[in-house]
């Protein structure tokens, strides 16, 4: 047995094969997935040994096309071709997927010229792609169409991006077409040809194009991004490409250079691609399944010191880097081209490439080394976020699964038993949760190095922590900035503190400092305060979970050995505080949990009425975004390229509702607006504005750095009441289905399981402006469905606030949570209200404890939905 897979492994792989076979209908086999690649050189290789790479298992639909007319394509570019296509074929062979690889490509191809079918050669293009019904079509775009336009660059978004549309929608609904392009861009003749630079009679003209027999509605479109040019960037001289032969010879003329680095170019590639898919799904036709990254890729292998930076440096040829690009500075080298592929691969099938490993065949038929092989293949899979890069004991079970999962998924669709499968899948994921946790854990581990951390230097005490403090402050190993307050008369105990927001932007030591500030009653009391910046912006609760315990470890660590730890997490950081209560469990690191004003329903719901504000908004005031600007999906926040500004966001609010105005200063529409508002999303006047801020950007964080460009909200089924014309509200608000992949991302990374193994203590604001009460009911469900409940004690205020109520408030329930946690001595709300009238002596401030209360169901303030 190899020394590599535990016990547990063989079992799992077993199991998994055996839920394959059981799955198979009795002499049946699973349908191949037909997937088509369309593009240019870029797909096929431009160059052997890739350009024919497997050609023999690809099916190369133009080849028949430069059989008869040789026209269409350069005489050194010899069909059939394997190309990228063919790399992919051979990765899916590897782990067992069984693809129907075609090709449909044409040098120096756009999709334009694709879908229009201009080449003089007069090749069917677009018959190629509707010659069949496909499973999945990945679309690439000529090289330099997508990029910002500049004199001298044959550049066109608008026809990047009109096409793009266009070829998504006739694989998916098949329609047919009749139009004329200004119609599509810039309205006029005129604006159309100053938009793409075509004349007025190519703006004017029509097209039309037949009906596509064979489109399927649940085909997965792909694009294809591609990379940076270096001969666009910094190329000494221009080239020539010999006509018979295709070898490449500089001119010894200038080139022209059109942005200053890789990168810069990269970046414009990946917000164009971005904006494509964006628009494509925007009309609710079928949409991009996903980009895959490629030129993302390529940068990556240059910052991780894999590729070379600079192919045309003296030291390029002599580096020991792998270079990336073929000698014009355009097209692919090998290295590339096995990059591309692999890019592709993880995004179209959702294994992880480096499972490919050191004996990878494609790899081994290029001529490129297994150390090479395996090299790229870890930049492509850290490139796509797949957790190991490096297996670990168990990794190849588990890739196994992944592998069984993709075809079982297949097999739903084709197959009546998917209940059956969908059982035994959940089966298997029951099975195996204490290894996988295990590796989980001692993974984690391995991630808090305290040799790595520095001890933490004298600081200046932020006001209000109690006179003779001692404070300490650094910035950990992962770049978060924290700060440690302790107290004169200390009690021995650490309250590790979880901030709300979260803040978008880098972090900060000032965040820290104001976090000490408002939470000095902590060190006040007695207690040892910390506090982290968390490493990054955005709403990213596991990692800032993982921050609060790398800061728990680093006092103990530097600083001193506390007698119990207790997790406090405010607003959004109850949710990195519950997280991380669930998930840091070994050596019961934490002794109880306070969470206060919490956004406690789980990333996937908790955000829902957000999206309701969005949408009633739009249809109220019809200027975010204005008619005259992109017309994007609402549940994204806004394009990733948008420079729009909070004060902008603002202007447009005020200008509709007059929020800046009193009441007595609106006008009567303004103020039928604001009550359709607050009668339909049920949030008060007063914090319409902060909503609309967290579903603008939040959302685009959400969207662009979580869940891989797609959003995880939805008000498909959503039925709105409350407004002067329901029927009317229901029927104008725009829709949009939650992206399956997208919500479980946002779940693995936000949902809360209940399983904290400590007390829990909670507090919230009846009437809280942000975070709306009825969060707490829904957490107590978690909990209780978890065997929790008991653990778990919930207590209200009369307050107004959210961000902070009252120095008594917090003083009573640290006191009733140690007495909890050491005593066992289980509080009440109302032991806990009458704890903050006897704190009140000593601290003054206000008591408003309503132990009575009982807290609404979610769903009665915030409409149910269809769920993916």
């Amino acid at each position: 047995m190899p020394s590599t897979m535990t016990k547990f492994s063989w079992r799992l792989a077993g199991a998994v094969a055996l839920a394959a076979a059981t799955l198979a209908p009795s002499g049946a086999r699973a349908e191949a997935t037909k997937i088509l690649f369309v593009g240019n050189s870029y797909t096929f290789g431009r160059v052997d040994p890739v350009m024919s790479y497997n050609a023999a298992q690809v099916h190369d639909l133009t080849a028949s096309m430069y059989a008869t007319n040789p026209s269409g394509a350069n005489s050194f570019e010899p069909h059939p071709w394997g190309g990228v296509a063919g790399i992919f074929k051979q990765f899916t062979v590897q782990v067992g997927l069984d693809y129907d690889v075609s090709i449909s490509a044409r040098n120096a191809a756009s999709l334009r010229g694709q879908f229009l079918n201009t080449n003089s050669a007069g090749w069917d293009l677009r018959g190629n792609i509707g010659s069949q019904a496909w499973d999945k079509v990945v679309l690439q775009e000529q090289s330099d169409e997508p990029l910002t336009k500049q004199p001298g660059l044959a550049s066109n978004p608008a026809y990047f991006n009109t096409y793009t549309n266009l070829i998504e929608n006739w694989v998916h609904q098949g329609n047919a077409l009749s139009y004329r392009e200004r119609d599509l861009i810039g309205g006029t003749n005129a604006k159309c040809a100053e938009i793409t630079g075509a004349s007025t009679g190519t703006c004017s003209l029509l097209r039309t194009v037949g009906a596509n027999a064979h489109a399927n509605a649940d085909a997965d479109v792909y694009l294809y991004q591609t990379w940076a040019r270096p001969n666009l960037v910094n190329a000494p001289s221009t080239t020539v490409t010999d006509e018979i032969t295709g070898a490449v010879t500089p001119t010894g003329q200038p080139a022209s250079s059109f942005y200053p680095s890789l990168q810069a170019m990269t970046e414009d590639l990946r917000q164009a691609y971005a904006a494509a898919a964006l628009m494509a799904g925007a009309d609710g036709s079928g949409g991009i399944a996903g980009v895959a990254p490629v030129g993302e890729a390529f940068m990556r292998a240059i910052a991780a010191g894999i590729a070379t930076p600079d192919m045309y440096a003296s030291t390029a040829a002599s580096d020991g880097l792998l270079d990336l690009w073929f000698d014009d500075g355009t097209h692919a080298s090998k290295y590339g081209s096995y990059l591309s592929a692999l890019t592709l691969f993880g995004t179209i099938t959702g294994v992880d490439p480096s499972v490919l490993g050191l004996g990878e065949i494609a790899a081994r038929d290029l001529g490129i080394s297994a150390r090479d092989a395996v090299l790229l293949q870890r930049v492509a899979s850290e490139q796509l976020g797949f957790v190991a890069a490096v297996p670990e004991p168990g990794s190849f079970a588990l890739a196994a699964l992944g592998v069984a999962l993709v075809g079982m998924l297949r097999w739903r669709r084709r197959w009546s038993s998917a209940p059956m499968m969908t059982a035994v899948v959940l089966g298997l994921a029951a099975a195996a949760p204490v290894a996988v946790a295990k590796d989980a854990r001692e993974a984690q581990d391995a991630a808090f190095d305290m040799a790595a951390e520095s001890a933490p230097a004298p600081a200046t005490c932020p006001s209000g922590v109690g006179e003779g403090a001692r404070c300490l402050a650094g910035q950990d190993s992962a770049g978060a900035f924290y700060m440690i307050v302790m107290p004169k008369a200390w009690n021995g105990d650490l309250v590790v503190h979880a901030h709300g927001g979260p803040f978008l932007g880098a972090p900060t030591a000032r965040r820290v400092v104001e976090d000490i500030e408002r939470w000095s009653i902590m060190p006040r009391l007695g207690y040892a305060l910390a506090a982290s910046s968390y490493r990054q912006g955005g709403v990213a609760v596991t990692a800032a979970a993982q921050d609060n315990e790398r800061l728990r470890r680093l006092f103990i660590d530097k600083v001193a050995k506390p007698k119990h730890v207790y997790l406090h997490g405010q607003s959004w950081g109850a949710s990195v505080a519950a997280k991380g209560a669930e998930r840091f469990v070994d050596g019961k690191p934490y002794d109880a949990v306070l969470l206060s004003s919490g956004v406690l329903g789980g990333g996937t719901r908790s955000y829902d009425f957000r999206l309701d504000l969005r949408v009633v908004y739009q249809h109220l005031c019809r200027n975010h975004p204005l008619p005259s600007e992109l017309q994007y999906p609402l549940n994204i926040g806004l394009p990733l390229a948008s420079t729009m500004k909070q004060a902008d966001l603002a202007s447009r609010v005020n200008d509709c509702l007059g929020l800046n105005k009193s009441a007595a200063e609106r006008s009567p529409e303004q103020v039928a607006k604001i009550k359709t508002l607050v009668d339909v999303v049920h949030i008060p006047e007063r914090s319409i504005l902060s909503h609309l801020n967290w579903a603008t950007w939040h959302f685009q964080d959400i969207t662009f750095k979580r869940t891989g460009g797609a959003s995880p909200f939805g008000n498909v089924g959503a039925v709105y009441a409350g407004s002067s014309d329901d029927a009317a509200l229901n029927a104008g608000v725009q829709r949009y289905a939650a992206d399956p992949k997208a919500v479980a991302m946002l779940a693995a990374d936000a949902d809360l399981d209940g399983k904290i193994p400590v007390p829990v203590l909670t507090v919230h604001a009846i009437h809280d402006p942000t975070a709306m009460v009825e969060l707490q009911e829904s957490f107590g469900r978690t909990m209780a469905a978890a065997g929790r409940g008991d653990a778990l004690v919930q207590t209200f205020t009369g307050d107004k606030d959210h961000s902070y109520l009252s120095d008594a408030t917090y003083a009573a329930l640290m006191e009733a949570l140690s007495n909890w946690a050491t005593q066992g001595r289980k509080p009440t709300p109302a032991s806990i209200a009458a704890g903050c009238e006897k704190a009140r002596v000593t601290l003054g401030s206000t008591c408003r404890f309503e132990p009575d209360y009982q807290v609404r169901p979610l769903e009665t303030r915030v409409v149910g939905r269809d769920r993916p």
